[in-house]
């Protein structure tokens, strides 16, 4: 069976361009799975195709049409809010307004954040980049590396929270950083054709973002992980009382240093 992300609409390249760049934040800035990402492109090329494109002429005949709508598929009318609001297809209001009328059964899933979201957090931490003295800069270069990377290369938590200071290199004159995947769920497995790559090349100035913080932490101590956790806590304006035996951070130390610098910057 064919389960690659295909994009159909060979006719009109300007939905292929919107999904792929919207399946693109699912994959990079949300970390979902490709099984995940699969579900919403179905969703989304459904929709398009019943509805010819966002069509004015199809809005009324929808409402009925969604009164005899699965659950399941009910549940999935927040991926097409999602997508229409990062689209910017005729139609688009009238459309979000009729899927923002419907009851939705309860569901715990979360929502992608607006394009405009995403184009101002980049905005702020290129201006933190630029601006910032160097001691606030290092208690928050973490976030820094976190972002840089993730918009270019679709990361786990835990891929991110494991990479190691010697995976970032120069060979003849281009620079690189060595990922190593988690493995997926078994059901996952099935969904991607192409194996991950390995060896990831990167800009001049990502491989000098990623080389300052390394030698500053080579500085400090020998752990072999970048985002090591003695090395992140150092740069607190406190001593935390619990005592950690952990050598990398994990996914509760960096939600707390994002949340901090959601409000202090």
């Amino acid at each position: 069976e064919q389960s690659r992300l295909k994009f159909p609409f060979i006719l009109q390249p300007n939905i292929n361009e919107l999904l792929k760049k919207y399946l693109l934040i699912k994959l990079g800035v949300q970390y979902r799975s490709i099984s995940t990402a699969m579900h919403s492109r179905k969703a989304i090329v459904d929709f398009l195709k019943e509805t010819n494109f966002l069509n004015l002429d199809r809005v009324v005949k929808l409402r009925d049409e969604i009164a005899h709508w699965s659950d399941t598929r009910k549940r999935s009318i927040h991926i097409l809010q999602e997508f229409i609001r990062f689209s910017n297809l005729d139609n688009k209001r009238e459309y979000y307004t009729v899927l923002n009328g419907v009851s939705i059964p309860d569901s715990n899933t979360r929502t992608l954040p607006s394009y405009q979201s995403i184009i101002t957090f980049d905005y702020i931490i290129q201006d933190f980049i630029i601006n910032s003295d160097d001691k606030i800069k290092m208690k928050y270069y973490p976030i820094l590396i976190w972002w840089e990377l993730t918009k270019i290369i679709p990361l786990r938590p835990i891929e991110l929270y494991l990479l190691e200071r010697e995976w970032v290199y120069e060979e003849n004159g281009k620079y690189y950083i060595h990922l190593v995947r988690r493995k997926k769920k078994h059901g996952d497995l099935r969904y991607t054709r192409i194996a991950p790559l390995n060896e990831i090349e990167i800009s001049h100035e990502l491989y000098n973002l990623l080389s300052y913080y390394i030698k500053e932490a080579n500085k400090f101590n020998n752990s072999k992980y970048i985002l090591n956790y003695e090395f992140m806590n150092s740069f607190r304006d406190f001593n935390p009382n619990n005592k950690r035996n952990q050598d990398f951070c994990g996914g509760g130390s960096f939600r707390k240093l994002l949340l901090k610098f959601y409000k202090e910057v």
